[in-house]
């Protein structure tokens, strides 16, 4: 008995079911492409569903697949199914070659592909085939593309590309674009807006050869000479030369005042080196310029303590504490939440407010059941003369580090001079004897 191909009838019905099935069938919900299939066998294939049937069969994984490919290859040229023989495996993540090998099979739509398969793969395929040849808007695919590579990198680093389109000053977030070995000889004039761009790779590509527009972009878009200044002090910091770096981190932000990964990175340097006075600036300038740095606030609050200015830190401290967004950043930290206490701690402790550091090593204890925060705990209430508590706090900071029953013992601070003589204190001293 003859199929009645109601889906193929040239009937205005005919043409609205098409569309209501084309929609199902490209749709990603499994249901409703399961619907689509189910009538698109009882009433025929058109030929513009193709490429449809064709995407399901090779790029999705459900229970449809199966479906999906028995029917393409029932109408699919002899050519296209041989070219998926022989490309299986790369049909769902194709390169640029893929696209062009379909350009010379009939019932095989490339563009219909590209521009679906990048779609769906989120930017990640089909981005340089798409822009070569037009197939979607530039703004389109860079949105797609960018957001894909987290908004602050762009790759048109392939021997297909030889242009940057002119969209590409939109997106002032980015920090890296390259251009190796690609076809690209020169820039568009909306590509100096991207005052944030710190790498510009264009290896083996013909711009390396145009000196005059390598000089425009370097003198129009500062960043790039002060990305090179932090990359030498990078490669200071390897050799442990942290004054040298400093000079070349000073010599970053001259160029660029707002670079703040520079003051950050000046400020961990002069602490690493041990110049504690020298990283406050730095690291002020840092969190000012963006708050939400965790490490900038345990490093600042370090160099404070370290640099002896305890008034300061404690203040420091008490008023990043007070700050609920900075806290949220430090609380997602727990390395540095932890140490920010510490050293907040240690602070307070030495312009004998211990009431504050006692709380404070409190909150170090929660984050990390860190050893010093117990001992430092224990000076502090030795310091009140709350003898129990304060033999509590030092039988915990022995029990998880031995290293304080040597100094508890040695005492150079004079720490527990108010605890020392009684038979509790040496009570815990022997018990870890």
């Amino acid at each position: 008995m003859k199929k009645d191909l109601y889906v193929l009838a040239q009937t205005p019905q005919g043409e609205t079911l098409r569309q209501k099935l084309k929609m199902l069938v490209e749709s990603e919900e499994i249901a409703n492409q399961s619907l689509a299939l189910q009538i698109l066998e009882a009433g025929g294939v058109p030929e513009d569903f193709k490429m449809s049937l064709f995407m399901l069969s090779y790029y999705y994984s459900n229970e449809n697949t199966t479906q999906a490919r028995n029917l393409w290859r029932k109408t699919a040229s002899k050519p296209a199914k041989f070219f998926v023989r022989k490309n299986e495996y790369s049909i769902p993540y194709p390169g640029y070659e893929i696209f062009v090998m379909m350009q010379n099979i009939e019932d095989l739509d490339e563009k219909y592909y590209a521009k679906t398969i990048f779609k769906l793969s989120g930017g990640a395929y089909g981005f340089e085939y798409c822009l070569k040849n037009n197939i979607l808007p530039a703004k389109e695919l860079l949105d797609l593309h960018t957001n894909y590579n987290t908004n602050t990198y762009i790759s048109f680093s392939n021997e297909n590309f030889d242009r940057i389109p002119p969209e590409i000053g939109e997106y002032t977030n980015l920090e890296n674009i390259n251009i190796d070995y690609s076809k690209i000889t020169d820039v568009p004039e909306e590509f100096f807006n991207l005052k944030k761009l710190r790498y510009f790779s264009y290896n083996y590509s013909p711009l390396q050869d145009n000196t005059d527009v390598i000089k425009k972009i370097n003198s129009r878009i500062p960043m790039l000479k002060a990305q090179k200044h932090f990359e030498k002090a990078e490669n200071f910091s390897y050799s442990n030369k942290y004054t040298q770096a400093v000079k070349e981190l000073e010599k970053a932000v001259e160029v660029v005042p707002d670079f703040t990964d520079a003051w950050r990175t000046m400020g961990q340097y002069a602490l690493n080196g041990k110049k504690y006075a020298e990283a406050v600036k730095p690291l002020e300038t840092a969190i000012a310029q963006n708050a939400n740095d965790a490490y900038c606030m345990r490093n600042l609050i370090e160099a404070l303590y370290r640099g002896k200015e305890y008034e300061k830190c404690a203040r420091t401290g008490e008023q990043i504490a007070q700050d609920t967004q900075k806290m949220q950043t430090l609380q997602d930290n727990e390395y540095a939440l932890a140490d920010f206490w510490f050293y907040k701690a240690l602070g307070h402790f030495y312009i004998e407010e211990h009431l504050n550091s006692i709380k404070s090593n409190e909150e170090c204890i929660k984050v990390n059941n860190y050893a010093g925060g117990w001992y430092n705990k224990a000076c502090s209430l030795s310091k009140l003369n709350r003898l129990n508590e304060c033999m509590t706090a030092l039988d915990q900071a022995i029990n998880l580090d031995r290293s304080y029953l040597s100094m508890a013992e040695k005492d150079k601070d004079n720490d527990f001079e108010n605890v020392k003589e009684s038979l509790a204190f040496k009570n815990v001293l022997k018990k870890y004897k």
